[in-house]
């Protein structure tokens, strides 16, 4: 064997020598990896599971904390409340007892500013007492008087129509004639009222002046002489002429455009009945008697009754009368 071949042999011994330590370095190292994959593997496991358990601790903590924390807002509640209930209680003491302190002293003060009012006022009390009693019996009086009234009134009332049938011929008539009665019906219809002549009223006068001196129509140089003048508290003089037809005082309505009328209640239902249609006349108004049943279905024209049962309310208490009224109110 050549020197050469034992090189090789050499060589390749060492070779396979290397390679088995090679091997067997690499199987140590491979388990010591190993091991140490495992141990981290391990740890990471103890350290999840503590992770985890610390979490489950905060978990629990937090809930506990979180019921503690209303526990205590509801405690706060109803402690906040029955201070406030206790606060209201003690208010209302507060006040009522004030107010029963003011109560006794207005009481005081009062009894001391009136003095002996309460006297006074029993006093008052019996006099008015008896006033009252003075009063009914008064009434009852009143009542009598004022029923007799009605009477009268009611028969004086029976007797329109007769007047104003009467009315209407004299209107219709002649000027003398028309004179003659409606100076004969003024002044009865004056005395009935209570006029004194002389006094209340007087009747064909002739006008003058405050010198005396007779006066005379400017247009006509006629003197003046009216048939009745009555006279007012406050020194005025109303003159009446009793002697214009109603068939003048139609054709004057008309031609001076006159829409609104007061008539006596005699006058105003012959006014009516002769003159159912006017040209500008748009409501008569009939006051001083108690109007009688009228139609006014045919009238161009609204009437209403203006008669009270005073004096007072003729003229201010008004009835209109748009269809037939057997009774017509006052």
């Amino acid at each position: 064997m050549n020197t050469l071949t034992v090189v090789i042999a050499a060589f390749a011994l060492l070779l396979v020598a290397l390679v088995i330590i090679w091997i067997v370095t690499s199987s140590n190292a491979r388990a010591r990896f190993n091991a140490a994959i495992s141990a981290k593997d391990a740890e990471i496991i103890r350290s999840e599971s503590a992770a985890e358990g610390a979490r489950a601790l905060l978990e629990s903590e937090r809930a506990l904390h979180a019921k503690a924390l209303e526990e205590l807002r509801t405690s706060q509640e109803k402690a906040i409340e029955a201070a406030r209930t206790a606060l209201a209680l003690e208010n209302e003491k507060t006040l009522k007892a004030r107010e029963e302190s003011l109560r006794k002293e207005a009481a005081e003060t009062m009894k001391t500013l009136t003095g002996g009012l309460d006297k006074d006022i029993l006093a008052m009390k019996q006099a008015f007492d008896a006033q009252r009693q003075a009063h009914t019996e008064g009434t009852t009086s009143i009542r009598t008087q004022f029923e007799e009234t009605v009477k009268n009134l009611r028969q004086q009332t029976e007797s329109i129509g007769s007047k104003a049938e009467n009315l209407a011929n004299a209107l219709k008539g002649k000027n003398k004639m028309q004179g003659i009665f409606g100076e004969t019906v003024l002044e009865n219809i004056l005395k009935e009222e209570g006029l004194r002549p002389g006094h209340d009223y007087d009747s064909e006068f002739w006008l003058r002046d405050k010198d005396g001196n007779l006066l005379e129509n400017e247009e006509t140089g006629r003197r003046l002489r009216p048939d009745f003048a009555l006279h007012f508290p406050d020194d005025t003089d109303v003159l009446i002429d009793s002697k214009v037809s109603l068939s003048a005082l139609a054709d004057y309505f008309d031609e001076a455009g006159i829409t609104a009328l007061l008539l006596t209640t005699q006058v105003g239902v012959q006014f009516l009945l002769n003159y159912p249609n006017m040209k500008t006349l748009r409501m008569l108004v009939m006051g001083g008697e108690k109007l009688p049943a009228v139609d006014p279905s045919s009238l161009s024209y609204t009437i209403v009754n203006g008669y009270g049962p005073t004096e007072n309310c003729c003229g201010v208490s008004l009835f209109p009368i748009p269809e037939w009224e057997p009774n017509i109110p006052i």
